[in-house]
């Protein structure tokens, strides 16, 4: 996908959806703006081939955006809007910290993609387990990994 078509998806992902809003705040999420605000704009201005500038504060809103994602997906039940925006906003992370040289925010937006990835992995073993209906003539290994799928259910 190109940066453009990117660009408008996340766009539309920020602005054209309420349910962002069962997982921050006014200020929590005008935080997260900022960020990809801040993020769009220096991209855009790279992509046309000049340099510029990358403030501590820019890094800082940006940094303080990327813990706040993280922390979702660490600690609540990823949508599929979060999953689709979680992914997309750590892409331009990676695409920001990679193109302004470096400034540390890369391996964050990496687990970002790992939980989300995971978490849904999780969900499908999950549905796979319930679909398959285990029943008490399988072998003791089968008896443990439907006990752990049924306590991570829980």
């Amino acid at each position: 996908m190109s940066y453009k078509k990117n660009k408008a998806e996340f766009n539309e992902l920020l602005n054209n959806n309420p349910e962002r809003k069962r997982y921050w705040s006014k200020e929590a999420f005008k935080t997260i703006d900022d960020a990809v605000c801040a993020m769009v704009d220096t991209l855009d201005v790279l992509k046309e081939g000049e340099t510029v500038a990358v403030g501590d504060d820019e890094v800082k809103t940006i940094e303080r955006a990327t813990n706040m994602v993280l922390g979702v997906v660490k600690n609540r039940m990823v949508t599929d809007w979060m999953r689709r925006f979680s992914l997309m906003f750590s892409k331009f992370v990676v695409n920001y910290d990679i193109n302004v040289g470096g400034v540390g925010l890369k391996g964050k937006a990496e687990t970002i993609q790992r939980l989300v990835e995971a978490n849904y992995a999780l969900r499908d073993l999950i549905q796979l387990a319930k679909e398959l209906k285990v029943d008490d003539r399988q072998t003791q290994s089968a008896k443990l990994a439907r006990h752990y799928l049924k306590s991570l259910e829980e």
